[in-house]
């Protein structure tokens, strides 16, 4: 009844795994007049250009569920809502070229009062979204908007889809209600804002309540179990991705490898100042990985690990708070420089430094500076922090103009994804608008991705630290 419908123009790209591209996906509904549950899908035909694909090669998403064209036989309690988009997605090295394609669809289901299999054909001709680096948000850059009740969930959803932007990321404790155990009702509503809003569930940043009980901390299987849980949730709305807390031990993340497979996410572990990604603790879980040949663990390396000067927004703070001025700008120049932290603290303890002027100096040396260059293609998402965006759309702390061109050459085809961590420093003398900074972030990324897109790529000479 709705083949002309059944393809959608939306969700039409190339697929990637570990920077290499795998092939391509589209999103399709169902051309029947009512849902129907995923058992009740018998076989996809994909022909592309004319060349059809084999069955074994299609993959069928929806809800959270990826899953093989034989697997969907298993799957008796989710239906397919009559709209609702679902995605395919077909195995192709190489992917597909930029342009226009013409796709055809075939979809065949069982229907309960038919004495034949429901056989349903349509084709389109569909625009490859060639865009290998994704945008996308972190809803926690919208928290004193969110906490303040001036914006709902719906609210920073829609934010995220007015920038031009289609990646969703947030915090499970922080804006997910009746957290872990969400309502199948909230459910629906997710949903339902991804299809109005043309978003995508990216990564989930879970968090570890070890210190749940008063006399003692969690156990390692205790630990275990609360991965478990954040992974099932994570699955039930559709992310990808987990971004695991820096603290988290490899025995918690190894242990917590089988309930990745089982719920089909990628494990990263942040990377925030001031760890590194060229460190003895970025080699110990690089063995892990070898060790266990997992696929379901990585690296989301936090922007905020390659802060070449301190945030005048977190200066300016301390200054209106009673540090005295010139040693700020001293502590600051000394960190772009690459001063020493304890001779740092000496030269303000012996000028006659107040106590705001010595925590500065204190808190100055725990960010980090590392080299843009270690970045490794195999990173699967990018959390983009920044401080401050001036009114030019620049970002004065943190070189993004070397980081995203060196994750273009090095193709990586994840999501920038914007969080913003500024609010904190400017509460206190004036109006926060999260809105509005999240946008300059993303008009820098037009800005310079449209620039990556118009030069040669090329290979960087990365050092192997995370090889």
């Amino acid at each position: 009844m709705y083949e002309n419908y059944m393809i959608c123009e939306t969700g039409f790209r190339n697929t990637a795994e570990g920077g290499k591209i795998t092939g391509f996906q589209f999103d399709i509904r169902i051309p029947y007049y009512r849902g129907l549950y995923l058992s009740m899908l018998e076989d996809f035909g994909v022909k592309v250009d004319g060349l059809s694909y084999p069955r074994e090669c299609i993959r069928f998403a929806y809800r959270g569920h990826i899953v093989s064209l034989d697997e969907l036989a298993g799957i008796t309690d989710v239906q397919w809502e009559f709209g609702s988009p679902a995605t395919l997605i077909v195995k192709k090295p190489g992917g597909l070229t930029s342009g226009t394609h013409h796709i055809q669809l075939t979809q065949r289901q069982r229907i309960s009062y038919l004495p034949w299999p429901a056989i349903t054909t349509g084709e389109a001709n569909v625009t490859l979204d060639s865009r290998m680096i994704r945008r996308g948000v972190s809803l926690y850059s919208y928290q004193q908007e969110y906490y303040l009740r001036q914006m709902n969930l719906e609210d920073c959803v829609r934010a995220v889809s007015e920038l031009g932007a289609d990646g969703v990321e947030i915090l499970g404790e922080q804006m997910i209600p009746q957290f872990p155990n969400p309502s199948e009702d909230f459910v629906d509503r997710w949903y339902g804002w991804m299809e109005k809003y043309k978003t995508t569930p990216t990564t989930y940043d879970a968090f570890l309540d070890t210190k749940l009980h008063k006399d003692r901390v969690l156990t390692v299987d205790e630990s275990v179990k609360m991965m478990a849980r954040d992974m099932k949730l994570a699955n039930r709305l559709g992310f990808k991705f987990i971004r695991v807390l820096v603290m988290v031990s490899r025995e918690i993340i190894e242990k917590s490898l089988p309930y990745a497979e089982q719920y089909n996410v990628k494990l990263g572990l942040e990377v925030h100042a001031p760890f590194s990604l060229k460190s003895a603790w970025i080699d110990e879980y690089c063995e892990m990985i070898e060790r266990t040949g997992t696929k379901h663990f990585g690296f989301i390396p936090d922007m905020g690990i390659f802060v070449r000067r301190l945030p005048p927004v977190l200066m300016d703070w301390y200054v209106r708070h009673g540090a005295t001025k010139k040693l700020i700008h001293y502590v600051g120049e000394q960190y772009a420089s690459g001063g020493e932290k304890e001779k740092v603290k000496a030269k303000v303890a012996a000028d006659g430094g107040n106590e705001m002027d010595v925590k500065f100096a204190e808190m100055a040396f725990h960010y980090s500076c590392d080299d843009p260059n270690w970045l490794r293609k195999y990173i699967p998402h990018i959390h983009a922090k920044f401080y401050e965006m001036t009114e030019e759309c620049v970002e004065p702390s943190i070189p993004y103009d070397e980081i995203v061109p060196i994750l273009a050459e090095e193709g990586y085809t994840g999501y920038l994804s914007s969080e913003y961590e500024g609010q904190r420093h400017i509460q206190d003398a004036f109006e926060v608008d999260s809105v509005e900074q999240v946008r300059r972030q993303h008009k820098m990324f037009e800005r310079i991705l449209t620039k990556c897109s118009a030069e040669p790529k090329k290979k960087v000479s990365a050092e192997a630290a995370l090889a």
